[in-house]
């Protein structure tokens, strides 16, 4: 599956269902960019689609989305956070050392909070997904996201013609 492909077919699936706010073009360094914003209340979160050769020193990665968060939504610590659902697409064989070492936010304290991070090497097929949590309970909403990923590269598997 292509990028562009899987970020259409993710638009498709959370869009307007979870992120009621739309998608923000050329929101680079994402390839998709969708928010859910209340300005007068709670619920302001955004999922963004970070192709892996976007970010260039690896292991500042979740440093990388918060930055490209904060260019393109209105953010203040403690005030007006938004909670990030990271994707992070690539080959396998280069994010998977990183992965180990990354995890979710398992505070608020960030103006934008990362409340998971999805890698996802979209040839292979493989994914790994880190979500906050404290001890077994986990927050943030991100297990229905993670269904709908999920469901997303399943139904490529499906739809790959000669398989």
């Amino acid at each position: 599956m292509s990028l562009a492909e899987f970020c259409s077919r993710l638009q498709d699936e959370l869009y307007p269902t979870i992120y009621r706010g739309g998608a923000i073009s050329g929101a680079a360094p994402f390839a998709l960019l969708l928010k859910h914003m209340k300005w007068l209340g709670l619920g302001r979160y955004a999922l963004g689609v970070l192709p892996w050769e976007a970010v260039e020193n690896k292991s500042r990665l979740l440093k990388t989305a918060r930055k490209g968060i904060a260019k393109h939504l209105f953010t203040i610590p403690y005030f007006w956070q938004v909670g990030l659902y990271l994707v992070v697409t690539g080959p396998r064989k280069e994010w998977a050392p990183v992965a180990r070492q990354i995890n979710a936010d398992q505070t608020g304290l960030h103006a934008v909070i990362i409340q998971a991070v999805h890698f996802i090497d979209l040839e292979l097929d493989a994914s790994v997904v880190k979500r906050s949590q404290w001890g077994p309970v986990q927050f943030g909403g991100t297990l229905s996201v993670t269904n709908v990923i999920e469901d997303v590269l399943d139904d490529f598997e499906e739809d790959r013609p000669g398989e």
